[in-house]
């Protein structure tokens, strides 16, 4: 019980500034930590203990191999994790609110119940209503019409939710920058998840199809769920380079069972 009281703690302070830099946390992060918390504290003593060990010529083997098993077995419930567990309220100003007051409403609990119980009810109360409630306003009353542009050197992202239909229109947007997985990374997933929550996209259109906006689309993909991608027919590009980010594109939209489509 203390452990998830730790844990709730940690969730009240931690999800309002994920949501202010727009990122998502998991409705799992609760329990995970409650159930690998034995795994990493073993870990911990094991790896001392045979570092300790190795340091006085004393043998290890059995530490060794117990440390080999604790870590499969880690890896192992590891790959039981899935990205839907992911949400991310949008950042609005009732989500914040709605936050704070329930974090504040369980810490208040825990300080201020009469007993032990209901001390920690309160405080794992207000800490899953801490975030059920800001999805709940993000996923279920959202408004039906958002638009806004990410813009650089006069090249524009054009970002349209509209009917709840996510649609990202490129129009050479990634062809300016350097470096499109970390503009996508650090610019463009923040700014969806602040004003969106994390969301499946529709459509992402790329109007200038490039090495870089090919590489573009690619990091989008790895971050979000996409119906479709849509690319414009192109005279055949003279850079290698060019060639071999589209097949990747291609190749990586074959194996997540996205269509692309073409149009004039």
């Amino acid at each position: 019980m203390d452990a998830l009281a730790v844990q709730a703690i940690a969730q009240i302070f931690a999800l309002p500034i994920l949501m202010m830099w727009g990122m998502p946390t998991s409705i799992m992060s609760c329990v995970g930590n409650v159930v690998f918390l034995p795994f990493l504290t073993s870990f911990i003593v094991i790896s001392a203990l045979i570092f300790i060990t190795h340091i006085f010529c004393i043998p290890n083997d059995w530490l060794c191999f117990v440390l080999n098993n604790i870590t499969h077995w880690w890896l192992y419930l590891l790959n039981f994790s899935s990205p839907t567990w992911l949400c991310a309220p949008a950042c609005t100003p009732l989500n914040i609110i709605s936050t704070v007051f329930f974090g504040a409403a369980g810490i208040y609990g825990l300080i201020y119940a009469p007993t032990q119980r209901t001390r920690y009810a309160s405080l794992i109360g207000g800490a899953i209503l801490c975030l059920a409630v800001p999805v709940f306003f993000t996923y279920g009353l959202f408004e039906s019409s958002v638009h806004f542009d990410l813009v650089k050197k006069n090249k524009i992202l054009q970002i349209d939710y509209t009917n709840s239909r996510l649609n990202l229109i490129d129009h050479g947007f990634f062809n300016v920058h350097a470096s499109p997985e970390k503009v996508v990374n650090f610019t463009v997933r923040s700014a969806l998840i602040k004003a969106l929550g994390n969301r499946t996209i529709d459509s992402i259109t790329l109007t200038r199809p490039s090495m870089r906006s090919f590489i573009g689309c690619s990091a989008l993909l790895q971050c979000f769920t996409v119906k479709k991608v849509i690319i414009p027919f192109f005279k055949p590009f003279t850079s290698k380079g060019s060639w071999r980010e589209y097949f990747k594109l291609k190749n990586s939209c074959t194996r997540l069972a996205i269509p692309i489509a073409r149009h004039a």
